[in-house]
């Protein structure tokens, strides 16, 4: 998706802090792949897409090269790479840097490959069949072609031609480590999550893929850094009369406790529609799902963990109707809601942009939750709360470049407050030296950028802690 392709372009571009002196300012393929200096990251597609504008104008100083796989279509792989000539003043300033970023599989991949020194699939620009699309003369974009789809390659990590195995330097999770953890390994028995987000455990993902089973402990000893905060939000399909639905409902439906829509009602007794409830989940390991497990039942967050937690229903027969296998990708999830009557989904916030009438997901719309619209202003003062605070994650085994670009990155993210142009992304105060008021009112092109109140900043990054104003 375009947001996606930004993302990537962003991400890797603020990554990017690549270019050589003696290579082209919009570097080929061929450059792109043999830089002076590389950093390999992955994880969260919804976080990279926050600090796009960012990355681009200050690393790369607003001339990259970007090389994406299409991400317009269900089921393609999502491979990303931005090359460049680092900025005066910047990373590895003058000299060629190419940030190469795999958002697909979420979260997960961020953390697990991550800690235990995985090596995963990334973007081989030389052998990707790519082809230059478009050019300005500062920056330029290649599509590029990988072998395989989602579904068959996507959690075991076996895609074929146009791809490369490296180690990453770094991951971004939509929340902290500790969220994709196994509280069964190790001293720790409760956390935010309660072990529902552990991939490795539940043989969701290929062993080879992700590495052995980490414990919450380990992974929130990682060297990690509290980076954003993000705003998610819910999306139903359009012929259902809903414009809002209260949190409670909205459980119950995740939980399993609601299965037809004659029995939700907003607003009233009058119920929202009639037929089974077709649930469009993301898959184990998805940050988004955390974050949505998280804000509807706070599984993990107390010695014992929540009574219920969003359940596994793909593939089971509710009411007649089969539903839907797990979606790998954001847009997936976006699809299956746009094509099955009667869904209901989650995303991040700037996916809403692609919703309604005329855009890509035209059966698709947004709904506030308890009568509050998801957005920034709402979000960045608590009146909203279906918030989270994504983590920069680092590799102990990184590269030398890896180690200089982690600590660079990490205070560049933290200070998104007047620069991203996201619709999901709040700076939160007091993290490196964000010096804007709380929240910040003023400011193209979102208004409020920065929040009033954090939550896993506050508490050594458990998102089970109640938000802390002031």
């Amino acid at each position: 998706m375009m947001t996606q392709t930004k993302i990537a372009a962003a991400v890797a571009a603020a990554l990017g802090l690549a270019g050589a002196s003696a290579m082209a300012t919009t570097p080929t393929p061929a450059q792109a792949s043999n830089p002076a200096h590389s950093i390999f990251m992955g994880g969260s597609s919804a976080a990279a897409a926050g600090v796009v504008t960012f990355l681009e104008s200050t690393i790369c100083g607003g001339s990259w090269s970007l090389f994406t796989t299409p991400t317009s279509s269900v089921g393609l792989g999502d491979f990303r790479a931005v090359s460049c000539t680092a900025a005066s003043g910047q990373p590895f300033s003058g000299t060629t840097l190419t940030v190469w970023y795999r958002p697909e599989g979420g979260s997960v991949i961020g953390v697990l490959p991550v800690i235990n020194n995985i090596s995963i699939k990334q973007l081989d620009m030389q052998n990707a069949a790519c082809i230059q699309t478009g050019t300005n003369g500062t920056t330029a974009t290649y599509t590029c072609t990988v072998g395989g789809s989602a579904a068959a390659n996507g959690t075991n990590d076996t895609w074929g031609p146009g791809v490369l195995s490296h180690n990453l330097d770094m991951g971004v999770s939509d929340l902290e480590p500790g969220v994709f953890g196994n509280p069964g390994i190790g001293g720790t028995n409760a956390w935010a999550g309660g072990g529902n987000h552990d991939p490795a455990g539940g043989t969701v993902y290929a062993t080879a893929f992700t590495g052995p089973d980490q414990g919450v402990d380990a992974l929130q000893a990682m060297t990690h850094s509290i980076i954003f905060q993000q705003t998610f939000g819910f999306v139903v399909s359009s012929n259902l009369a809903i414009t809002d639905l209260p949190r409670e409902q909205i459980a119950a439906i995740y939980d399993g406790l609601v299965t037809d829509w004659s029995k939700v009602t907003s607003g009233g007794n009058t119920a929202v529609g009639s037929g089974t409830i077709v649930v469009c989940n993301r898959e184990t390991g998805s940050g988004t799902r955390a974050s949505a497990d998280l804000f509807l039942n706070g599984t993990g967050c107390n010695s014992v963990g929540a009574n219920n937690a969003l359940v596994g229903v793909a593939g089971s027969v509710v009411g007649g109707v089969t539903e839907p296998a797990d979606n790998f990708q954001t847009i997936a999830e976006l699809d299956c809601v746009n094509s099955h009557t009667n869904a209901i989904g989650y995303v991040s916030v700037d996916n809403f942009s692609k919703v309604g009438v005329g855009k890509s997901f035209p059966s698709t719309v947004s709904i506030t939750v308890s009568g509050t619209a998801a957005t920034i202003a709402n979000s960045a003062v608590g009146d909203y709360q279906y918030v989270y605070e994504a983590s920069l994650n680092k590799n102990n085994h990184s590269s030398g470049d890896g180690g200089t670009f982690f600590t660079a990155l990490g205070p560049v993210l933290q200070n998104v407050n007047t620069t991203s142009n996201s619709a999901q992304i709040t700076a939160i105060p007091g993290l490196s030296s964000n010096a804007a008021s709380t929240p910040l009112q003023t400011g193209a092109p979102s208004g409020v950028k920065t929040s009033d109140f954090t939550r896993g900043a506050s508490a050594g990054g458990n998102s089970c802690t109640n938000y802390n104003h002031g």
